[in-house]
């Protein structure tokens, strides 16, 4: 195993992650709709996800925010959107 292959590995399991976290929050939460004015935004609403589905719903959301790929509404903070990722050639 040469030095160079850590990082492709690395960057490889985060990228793996953040998928898994992104999939598993779109596929278990409920989109919602928000009014600002005449504007409506979509939201995941973590506290609608299923029962067993909440703990894990809850790290992954923390994750992606740590992650920097996630943000919580400014008032309710069960509602989140996750970020557009820029994918690099």
């Amino acid at each position: 195993m040469t030095d160079s292959f850590i990082p492709d590995t690395e960057q490889l399991a985060y990228k793996i992650a953040d998928e898994a976290a992104e999939s598993a929050l779109e596929c278990n939460c409920n989109v919602v709709a928000v009014a600002h004015g005449r504007v409506r935004t979509a939201w995941l609403n973590l506290a609608l996800a299923s029962a067993e589905a909440q703990e894990a719903m809850q790290r992954d959301a923390r994750y992606l925010e740590l992650r920097g790929k996630l943000e919580r509404h400014p008032v309710n903070s069960n509602l989140v959107q996750l970020k557009a990722i820029t994918v690099r050639e």
